[in-house]
């Protein structure tokens, strides 16, 4: 049968039953395997099936990129993520704080950073951390009640914060 004689939705359903029941690798074995059920259709129909059915190529443990449907694309996404996160934090371990206010201080342009890090590597148990774009700084406060305390160690932070 070719393609043309054989309806789109029945072959993207065919596309669907395939990617279902067994991993899929390359566009090519796919269009092997619908032709197969004797379906025919081009390396070009099928990667257009694809993009319509919304099928995303995906890592799967054990077994590398392999196209899946929909919602078990992101479930395979959320696993490789979570894979790869516990690999990461093997290598780069942290430690968590607990912020229960942030302060936003406002600096030079291009200073933010400099203040941010300074103020990291002072470990000041008032801040649990901070966050830099180019002149503004989030900082995360372990209490609400440290911020006299923070605003203290900041030029101008209680006059600027004054005025607000």
């Amino acid at each position: 049968m070719t393609s043309e004689r054989y309806p789109k939705t029945l072959r993207q359903k065919a596309i669907r039953d395939i990617i279902a029941a067994s991993p899929v690798r390359t566009q090519e074995d796919l269009a092997e395997r619908l032709a197969e059920r004797g379906v025919s259709a081009t390396q070009a129909t099928v990667s257009r099936d694809l993009v319509e059915l919304g099928v995303m190529r995906v890592p799967l443990a054990g077994q590398g990129l392999v196209y899946m449907l929909g919602e078990k694309a992101n479930v395979a996404q959320i696993e490789a993520a979570r894979r790869r996160l516990r690999l990461v934090l093997t290598e780069a371990p942290g430690d968590v704080g607990m912020a229960r206010a942030v302060m936003v201080y406002r600096t030079a342009p291009g200073m933010a950073n400099l203040v941010a890090i300074t103020l990291d590597a002072c470990a000041f148990p008032e801040i649990v951390g901070t966050v830099a774009g180019d002149d503004t700084i989030f900082i995360a406060l372990r209490h609400a009640d440290d911020q006299a305390t923070v605003e203290a160690l900041l030029p101008g932070a209680s006059a600027s914060l004054a005025g607000s």
